[in-house]
C-alpha cells in the first residue's frame, strides 16, 4: 500500500516544491485506487497514455518507521495522510488520517517515489473546500493558480516566494465537474466563480478580492479583470529595438482599464518609481485608464472606498452597496484577508 499525503499537508508540499522542477512539461497526475478495489485491476487510462500503476490506498495501518526516517519529509507534523479504510486509520501524534471510501480519482494524485504519492493540487484544492472558509478558499485557488507560492520562512521579508502555476481555473473546473461525489465538491465549485489566474503576489490576490468578491461577501462586486495580461506599445520600441511590452496587474480590457498595485518594498525605490512613471505613461498612450494602488491605501477601508467609487466610473459599472449591511461584512473580509 502507498502513502499518500493530503489536505494541508498537500498544500505544504506544494508550497515547499518548485512547480517547475515537478509539473513542468508532464502531466504528472494519477489515478488512485481504493482499497476495496483489486490491486491488479488496472486504472482506466486513455489510449494515447500508457498505463499507470495507481496509487493503493491503504487499508491497515502503515508502519510510520518509513517516513520517520525520512523526518516526515520536511513537511509540518501531524502529517495528513489519506487511507482507504476506517480499519487503516492510525492514532498518532505524528499523522491525521482521512478516511476515503468512493470511486477512483482520476487525476488526483502526484507521485513523488515508489509508494509515495501527493494530493494534486486540484485535489488538494477540494479537500481544503471541506474545512476552509469561502472566502480563504478562494484565496488559496489565486494561489495555487497564481505565479507565487506563500513562503515565510525562506523570505520573510515578501513572505513569497515566485514560482509557476500549479493548476488553473479551467483545470480545477474539469476536475472538480468529474468528481461527483468527492466531499467538499460543492463549496469548491461556489469558490471557483471567484477566482482568477495569473496573480503574481498574495497582495495582488487580495487586491483583486476585495474589488471583485460580491457585496454580500465584503467586496465590491466589479467583474474579474486579466490578471498581469501582456499589453504590447506597438509604436515604441526599446534600446534593442523590440516591441516595448507591459504586463498589467488588474486588467479590464474592455474598459481600457489598469489597476497597478505598488508595493512599498519595491515601488518606493527611485529607479522602480521612474520605470513605472514610463510605464503609466505609454499606456496612458494606448488609450487605458492607469490606476495605482499603494499598500497603504488597501490597508484603509475608507481609501478602498475611494478608489472604488473612481473605478466604477472607469468601468462604467454603477456602485450600489447595500447599506448598512455591507458595512460589517466589508470589515470581515477585510480581516479574514489583510494580515499585515
Amino acid at each position: 500500500m502507498d502513502w499518500v499525503i493530503s489536505h494541508n499537508s498537500a498544500l505544504e508540499y506544494w508550497r515547499k516544491t518548485s512547480a517547475k522542477a515537478v509539473l513542468a512539461g508532464k502531466d504528472s497526475r494519477e489515478t488512485t485506487q481504493p482499497a476495496r478495489q483489486s490491486a491488479t485491476q488496472p486504472a482506466r487510462q486513455s489510449a494515447t497514455q500508457p498505463a499507470r500503476q495507481p496509487a493503493r490506498l491503504p487499508s491497515v495501518p502503515l508502519d510510520a518507521d518509513w517516513l520517520h526516517k525520512r523526518k516526515y519529509l520536511g513537511l509540518t507534523t501531524p502529517l495528513e495522510i489519506l487511507v482507504g479504510s476506517r480499519n487503516a486509520r492510525k492514532v498518532s501524534r505524528d499523522i491525521k488520517c482521512h478516511t476515503y471510501l468512493g470511486r477512483s480519482i482520476e487525476g488526483g494524485f502526484t507521485r513523488l517515489l515508489p509508494n509515495l504519492y501527493v494530493s494534486s493540487p486540484e485535489l488538494c484544492f477540494v479537500q481544503l473546500a471541506c474545512e476552509l472558509p469561502l472566502v480563504k478558499l478562494i484565496e488559496i485557488g489565486y494561489e495555487l493558480c497564481g505565479g507565487y507560492r506563500l513562503d515565510t520562512h525562506n523570505d520573510s521579508k515578501r513572505g513569497f516566494h515566485d514560482d509557476l502555476p500549479l493548476t488553473n481555473v479551467a483545470r480545477l473546473s474539469a476536475f472538480v465537474e468529474k468528481t461527483e461525489k468527492l466531499k467538499g465538491r460543492v463549496n469548491a465549485m461556489r469558490a471557483l466563480r471567484h477566482i482568477a489566474d495569473n496573480s503574481k503576489s498574495p497582495r495582488e490576490t487580495i487586491l483583486s478580492m476585495l474589488l471583485t468578491l460580491p457585496n454580500k461577501f465584503g467586496g465590491y462586486g466589479f467583474y474579474k479583470p486579466v490578471l498581469n495580461s501582456r499589453i504590447d506599445v506597438p509604436m515604441l520600441k526599446n534600446k534593442k529595438g523590440q516591441v516595448k511590452t507591459y504586463f498589467c496587474d488588474l486588467y479590464w480590457p474592455e474598459a481600457k482599464v489598469d489597476v497597478e498595485y505598488d508595493s512599498d518594498d519595491y515601488h518606493t525605490q527611485p529607479e522602480q518609481m521612474a520605470k513605472d512613471a514610463i510605464k503609466k505613461n505609454d499606456l496612458t498612450s494606448l488609450g487605458i485608464k492607469v490606476f495605482t494602488v499603494t499598500s497603504k491605501q488597501v490597508a484603509s477601508r475608507d481609501e478602498m472606498q475611494k478608489i472604488a467609487e473612481q473605478l466604477s466610473k472607469a468601468l462604467g459599472k454603477r456602485l450600489r452597496l447595500p447599506m448598512p449591511e455591507f458595512v460589517p461584512k466589508c470589515i470581515e473580509l477585510r480581516r479574514l484577508l489583510l494580515t499585515w
